[in-house]
C-alpha cells in the first residue's frame, strides 16, 4: 500500500491511500469469486486515510446463499486485515437488488477479477437495463422530494388523506 499526501484548496493536507488491487483480486479468487470490482473512492484513486473500501463480488450461480454469505464475510475480513482498514463495504451482486448500487459497482467501478468475460458482459447488460428501466422512478421520486422540501412539506404528516401528485 502506497500512501501519499494530497493538498486541497484550503491549504490543508489529507493523507491519500492507494490500495493494491491485485491483492484484493487474489483474495476474491481464493474465495470463489467469478467477477470482482472495486468502486467508489478506491476505484477513483481518491481514498483518504479514513475511507472505506467498496467491493462488489459475483459468485458462481451454483453456490447457495449461505455459502455466498460465508465467502463474502471471509473476503471482507481478509481485505480489512491486509489493508488495516476499519470498514470494507462488500456487496454480493448475486443478491443485491438496488439498481443504483449495482450500476455504481459494475459500470462505474473497476473490474479487478474476471474469470469469465461472457458472465461479466451479461452482468453489465443486465445492470444497465435495470438502471435504465428504473430511471423514471428515480427522477419522479427526486422531483417529488424537491417539491416537498421547497414547499416545507417534507417530513410532515399529510394534512388530508389525498394522494400527493407532483406538479408538471
Amino acid at each position: 500500500m502506497v500512501k501519499f499526501q494530497f493538498q486541497v484548496f484550503c491549504g490543508m493536507f489529507i493523507d491519500m491511500v492507494e490500495i493494491d488491487k491485485n491483492k484484493i483480486a487474489k483474495i476474491m479468487e481464493k474465495h470463489g469469486v467469478v467477477v470482482g470490482y472495486v468502486f467508489g473512492s478506491a476505484a477513483r484513486g481518491t481514498m483518504g486515510s479514513h475511507s472505506d473500501i467498496d467491493v462488489a463480488v459475483l459468485f458462481p450461480s451454483d453456490l447457495t446463499k449461505e455459502e455466498q454469505e460465508i465467502s463474502k464475510e471471509e473476503v471482507r475480513d481478509e481485505i480489512a486485515s491486509i489493508f488495516s482498514v476499519e470498514k470494507v463495504d462488500i456487496i454480493n451482486l448475486n443478491q443485491q437488488t438496488n439498481p443504483v448500487l449495482r450500476y455504481d459497482a459494475v459500470l462505474e467501478g473497476e473490474a479487478i477479477l474476471v474469470k469469465d468475460f461472457s458472465i461479466k458482459a451479461r452482468l453489465a447488460r443486465a445492470v444497465l437495463r435495470e438502471y435504465e428501466n428504473t430511471r423514471y422512478l428515480r427522477e419522479t421520486s427526486y422531483k417529488i422530494l424537491r417539491e416537498q422540501v421547497k414547499s416545507g412539506q417534507f417530513g410532515r404528516a399529510p394534512i388530508n388523506s389525498q394522494k400527493y401528485v407532483p406538479s408538471k
